[in-house]
């Protein structure tokens, strides 16, 4: 592993070594000991820690959303916060073709041109 050209050909090999060398110890351990030795450092996170991360609750990062079908899940909230205001609340996306008529009114289209589309099967 003394040279890039051989840590390229043992790849595979290398992987393995740091895989376990790192599963030694837990995260704690390893910030300590990088940190400590001056080698910066930080977590990557699962979806499952960035749900629960103080911080991202803190600043309210995370809204639950309520969807057409009666579940609720969490989606990212907005990133614009003003002081004494709530934020925006997030909104489920439309269904498909929830609004083609509203849209091709405002492009010029009659009742009778839309009516016409869908007959053919170009719009739901």
């Amino acid at each position: 592993f003394a040279t890039a050209a051989a840590r390229g050909e043992n790849m595979k090999e290398l992987l393995r070594i740091l895989g376990d060398t790192f599963a030694s110890r837990d995260w704690e351990e390893w910030r300590e000991i990088l940190l400590a030795n001056r080698i910066t450092v930080s977590p990557v996170n699962r979806i499952e820690d960035v749900i629960t991360d103080s911080q991202v609750l803190a600043n309210q990062m995370l809204a639950d959303l309520d969807l057409p079908d009666g579940r609720r899940i969490k989606t990212v909230s907005s990133p614009i916060g003003m002081e004494g205001m709530q934020k925006v609340a997030p909104k489920p996306a439309p269904g498909v073709g929830e609004h083609t008529e509203e849209i091709l009114r405002e492009a010029g289209c009659t009742d009778a041109d839309i009516a016409a589309l869908r007959a053919e099967g170009a719009i739901m």
